[in-house]
């Protein structure tokens, strides 16, 4: 079977082109395209207006940021061990909660000589951590109850047994 194409349709493609390229082109030099934005003028209720609060800091960054601080690896001291173990319990999945979440931003916010705010922070998050885990694993330690379903005959070891 054999297709009849006329022998001017390429030359109709190209002026419906050409006639398309330039009213975009013309469009776009008088100016029909997107509108410029325009900054508004400053009025007094706006410059006497408080500015917007920063976004407060997330438990993770708060971690983060005290793991920077006082992470000195082995022997580093109290802190450094107890950042150690909740970021170890943190990467298996443990997050700490938004109440510990809390806690350590405002220990980390703490100008304070002392890092005592700090150490009960993360002992109470450890302490979470540890918690959900043992929960964790006292859940995946139950068996499932079983009624008979799919379970092999009494004294039968699991060998196939020959019909007949």
């Amino acid at each position: 079977m054999t297709s009849k194409t006329s022998t001017t349709t390429g030359w109709r493609r190209a002026v419906t082109g050409v006639v398309a390229s330039g009213a975009l082109a013309a469009g776009l030099m008088i100016g029909l395209g997107a509108t410029p934005a325009l900054a508004e003028p400053a009025t007094d209720a706006t410059v006497d207006a408080e500015a917007p609060e920063a976004p407060q800091m997330t438990p993770d960054q708060a971690l983060l940021a005290i793991q920077a601080k006082y992470d000195t690896g082995a022997g580093g001291g109290q802190v450094s061990n107890l950042i150690n173990d909740v970021m170890k319990l943190r990467q298996q999945g443990f997050m700490p909660s938004n109440s510990n979440g809390q806690a350590l931003i405002e220990a980390l916010n703490f100008t304070g000589a002392s890092q005592s705010r700090v150490i009960e922070a993360l002992e109470a998050t450890k302490t979470f951590q540890l918690r959900n885990k043992l929960r964790n694993q006292q859940a995946q330690s139950q068996s499932p109850t079983s009624i008979g379903i799919n379970t092999l005959p009494p004294g039968n070891q699991g060998t196939i047994l020959p019909a007949g």
